[in-house]
């Protein structure tokens, strides 16, 4: 039986003076004795309460992150000042959202070393010594001491200690092996673009787009993987039925995908509407949003919607906006009528504009013109956004080593797809390590950061209904390894998670 720690109890999440506190969340059990590696390289630093100030001024703002900075790198110096909490007044809206991610690594209190599922790994036994030195030597390498030499510039040591890491990881191996190989290769790429030896630029910005569209197509190594691990179908089932029920009395529905992907989320929520064989509604809208690099992709999910609307006689009709560029976005661009009920779907996209602020911030203006009953967010759970390479390295390594224990656990040794999928998840590794600045554009921030930037534009979220909860409940029990996946609450929003680890977050949101 799966845990569902959020069922039993929401968090509290105002502090008595009604500031936000992040206190408290993601508060997860210690370490593994085996994790000697990480237990000795791994300051605790925890969250902090912050609240917007949207009278602020760039100059405030500027003096006040400057004071951040030398906060975080006394605090990095000492190690963990213990019961403090610093209150910042919030960065302004057209401030990068990286800088919102400074607020990640000012300590509060205690917080446990998290029992991430690397813990798992390495708390096991793999039968061999070299396997067992594997497990308590490299990741403490690579989650303390090579990192920062690596991100103070001693080139030469940090090759000698990956070149000792490569005798220790297989790309075939077991999950440890795995991660410390991926990994080792992040930090060699860091190394490479800092001494000058890194790729052509042209060459990593075809990577990036060969990534991104892979991510938008069905391919055999993704339903493999949807169809081993419950975290797709959660979401489809999920966000889809928060829709429903937000908009059980109406006729004409505009649904506004900002990112499509396949689109396969809008099947089951068309079944939804033909129970006794006729559909109940007048027409389904659905608005998609393309820039123009990928215009085919987006067509062809549109064209297979389309397809299969017409198979059900539902009265359907999609639209497509393109956009040379997110900045060109603009409410009169989508063909909405009074007598529709709008609402607003967003996939793993907000994440993307993340390193562009100001084009999230259009974004967010035009859905917030656009009115909408309800909106619906799914992104990534994690806090690898961080200024500082080490903080960001360390948090990477136990979200992407979760990742890893979910794909050994749910997918055989040797299967292709599971190797294709963690190599996918590499260039995410190696983008968010060995990048910097604008070319890193691999960014994830928590539900905190995201509640506190959405409610700029008025939006507050609202508590998923107990018809979604029950269902979660029993989608995870059709899965073999449904036991080890986590439902959790942050306020009202939903973690999905991996052995007490969150990995996404679905979100619904109202304008209050």
């Amino acid at each position: 039986m799966y845990t569902n720690r959020g069922l039993e109890a929401n968090l509290n999440g105002v502090s008595p003076s009604g500031d936000l506190d992040l206190r408290g969340l993601n508060q997860i059990p210690s370490s593994s004795s085996h994790f000697h590696g990480f237990q000795d390289s791994f300051a605790e630093y925890g969250n902090v309460g912050f609240r917007f100030n949207q009278y602020e001024t760039m100059e405030d703002h500027f003096s006040k992150h400057q004071k951040l900075e030398e906060q975080q790198q006394a605090y990095l110096g000492r190690g963990l000042i213990a019961g403090q909490r610093f209150d910042l007044l919030s960065l302004p809206l057209q401030a990068c959202l990286e800088e919102i991610a400074q607020i990640d690594v000012i300590p509060v209190g205690n917080r446990d070393i998290p029992d991430h599922g690397t813990q798992k790994l390495v708390s096991g036994s793999y039968g061999s010594s070299q396997s067992k030195m594997i497990i308590e030597q490299s990741p403490g390498m690579l989650s303390g001491f090579l990192p920062e030499k690596a991100g103070n510039q001693q080139f030469e040591c940090a090759n000698r200690l990956l070149t000792r890491c490569d005798f220790l990881c297989s790309k075939t191996g077991n999950p440890v092996e795995r991660l410390v190989y991926y990994f080792s290769q992040a930090l060699r790429q860091r190394i490479d673009r800092q001494t000058g030896r890194a790729a052509a630029d042209d060459q990593t910005k075809q990577e990036e787009l060969d990534m991104n569209r892979s991510l938008m197509i069905a391919t055999p190594s993704t339903l493999a993987a949807r169809k081993r691990m419950p975290f797709g179908e959660l979401v489809h089932a999920l966000g889809p039925q928060e829709i429903i029920e937000n908009v059980a009395n109406s006729k004409r529905i505009h649904i506004i995908d900002l990112f499509i992907r396949t689109g396969v989320q809008w099947i089951s929520f068309m079944h939804s509407f033909v129970p006794q064989g006729r559909c109940s509604i007048e027409l389904l809208k659905i608005t998609a949003i393309a820039t123009d690099s990928y215009k085919d992709l987006v067509e062809n999910a549109c064209k297979r919607l389309k397809t299969f609307a017409e198979s059900e006689n539902i009265p359907f009709c999609i639209n497509l906006v393109v956009v040379a560029d997110m900045l060109d976005l603009k409410h009169g661009m989508f063909d909405t009528r009074e007598d529709e009920t709008i609402v607003v779907y967003s996939e793993f996209g907000l994440r993307s504009l993340i390193q562009q602020p100001n084009r999230l911030e259009v974004l967010m203006k035009v859905v917030r013109n656009l009115k909408p009953r309800v909106m619906v967010v799914v992104e990534v759970e994690a806090r690898n956004n961080s200024l500082s390479f080490v903080n960001r390295f360390v948090e990477a390594l136990f979200f992407f080593g979760a990742w890893f224990d979910c794909f050994d656990a749910s997918m055989e040794r040797d299967c292709a797809h599971r190797m294709e999928m963690e190599s996918v998840y590499g260039y995410g590794m190696a983008n968010m390590v060995a990048a910097e600045g604008v070319e890193r554009k691999i960014r994830h921030v928590t539900i905190d950061v995201w509640r506190a930037f959405l409610a700029r534009f008025g939006m507050v979220d609202t508590e998923l209904s107990t018809s979604s909860m029950y269902q979660a409940s029993l989608l995870l029990q059709k899965f073999p390894c449904g036991s080890s996946y986590t439902l959790d609450k942050n306020q009202n929003s939903l973690l999905i998670g991996w052995k007490g680890t969150p990995l996404i977050s679905l979100s619904i949101w109202k304008s209050h």
